[in-house]
């Protein structure tokens, strides 16, 4: 696979060591065939540039691909709208940790509807001219609580009448209070999360009193896929909970999940501490490898491939573009979150810091440019260590966030083993690829 060119190929043991021997010994001679030279040069194997030309040839296209996907709109704008930091739960691996040192009085705000009035009008001036903004984000704390069922009937009325639709993160424990609102024309999707079968899950989302939740939740999920909304239960994956997600995955196939159409779900790796972002003791290719020892049927509903099938599908779809990338997340690219407090930031995991905050939308909309630029300047290109890797404009250089605590800065990479997943996912899914191509040309000619 070739980093900027986007080539995939399956090439001779032959060809393979003679790139490998040209990559230490550049000043020799080339061993292969004109015609395989050529084609290689073509692909982009073989080069011509010096190490300091080609470094200069990747900064340039990487500056005219941000430029290309800020115009065309590839990352759409996303606006989130935090009503309250307030949640019933007390997850131990929650962001908002550090956030309870501000006090309960801070935490427990709840937006007023002249600063949701704010928010709407802030929305208008944040979306470009061109671009109409048809969707927002209900963020928290926990923004779907039954002391909130007037704010959020509120926001999503005045949405609704001006054309958005909304996404909503819930824990869904009090979903039960907002059946109405549920649906493809008001909050039409919910990520709720469940870590595990009751006994696993209890443990973790809980009460602050101590009492579980998972029934509560798998009650609500039945009542709320009825009104057509679309869910997505996502499971926070530590050394806990892994061995138990074949049950957990059992409980949906008998709740009858797996069978809707507008029901998902999703393994994702757990950090632990919103200010060390230590890995809970178990990373990405444990996962990985987890799913693959296991090799069981139901647990495809759930498995995680990190996004390396898209990433190499787009590699090899003939007719496409590759789907490069020069930044990893919307933090970096067109994403803003308002709060109760009329603070904007522009990355979920630091709201409610000084930090994190970007501008003001309330009493008036002002960005703060400086701090801003901070984040926006975050392009693979402009990161040294991503500038000499081959695998640039496909990682986008790992979440900001993680590079900041890793590091004590934006400006450096965060890798999380992008190399060895796509190394170990390339082989797997080129010859899935490979076998559907043969199996469609074969049914074309029948």
């Amino acid at each position: 696979m070739h980093g900027y060119t986007g080539a995939v190929d399956i090439v001779d043991i032959e060809v393979l060591q003679c790139l490998l021997k040209s990559e230490r010994e550049s000043n020799k001679e080339s061993s292969l065939d004109i015609e395989t030279t050529e084609i290689l040069k073509k692909r982009g194997y073989l080069t011509d540039k010096t190490p300091e030309e080609e470094k200069e040839y990747v900064y340039k296209f990487g500056a005219l691909l941000h430029k290309h996907h800020l115009q065309s709109k590839k990352w759409r704008t996303d606006i989130l709208i935090i009503p309250t930091y307030k949640c019933q739960l007390r997850c131990p691996y929650c962001y908002e940790a550090p956030l309870y040192k501000k006090g309960s009085k801070w935490r427990d705000k709840t937006i007023e509807k002249e600063t949701v009035d704010a928010a709407f009008e802030a929305v208008k001036k944040i979306q470009d001219e061109k671009e109409k903004i048809g969707r927002l984000t209900i963020y928290g704390g926990e923004p779907l609580m039954k002391e909130t069922v007037e704010i959020i009937n509120y926001i999503v009325e005045q949405g609704y009448s001006k054309e958005y639709s909304f996404d909503c993160i819930t824990n869904g424990v009090d979903l039960d209070y907002f059946i109405d609102l549920l649906g493809p024309k008001k909050i039409r999707f919910l990520q709720i999360t469940l870590d595990g079968p009751p006994q696993i899950h209890d443990r973790v989302r809980r009460y602050a009193d101590g009492k579980g939740t998972f029934h509560k939740i798998a009650d609500n999920i039945n009542k709320a896929l009825e009104t057509g909304v679309i869910i997505s239960a996502r499971t926070n994956v530590t050394p806990d909970n892994i061995d138990s997600l074949s049950e957990l995955v059992e409980i949906y196939k008998n709740y009858g999940w797996l069978d809707k159409k507008n029901f998902r779900a999703y393994s994702r790796l757990t950090y632990k501490g919103f200010c060390s972002f230590r890995s809970t003791g178990i990373s990405r290719l444990d996962m990985v490898e987890w799913f693959e020892r296991k090799d069981q049927p139901l647990l495809k509903f759930i498995r995680s491939d990190f996004g390396m099938r898209q990433k190499i599908l787009g590699l090899l779809e003939e007719d496409k573009y590759p789907l490069f990338t020069t930044n990893f997340c919307g933090s970096t690219m067109g994403m803003y979150i308002l709060d109760p407090y009329g603070d904007i930031y522009v990355c979920w995991e630091t709201v409610g810091t000084e930090k994190g905050k970007v501008g003001r939308f309330k009493p008036e909309f002002s960005i703060n440019q400086k701090a801003i630029s901070r984040w926006h300047n975050r392009v693979v290109v402009n990161i040294p260590e991503c500038l000499k890797c081959e695998y640039i404009f496909l990682c986008g250089g790992g979440c900001p966030q993680h590079a900041y605590h890793a590091h004590g800065g934006l400006m450096k990479p965060s890798c999380e083993e992008f190399k060895e997943l796509f190394q170990r996912f390339l082989p797997k899914i080129y010859g899935e690829w490979k076998k559907a191509k043969s199996r469609k040309i074969i049914d074309q000619n029948k």
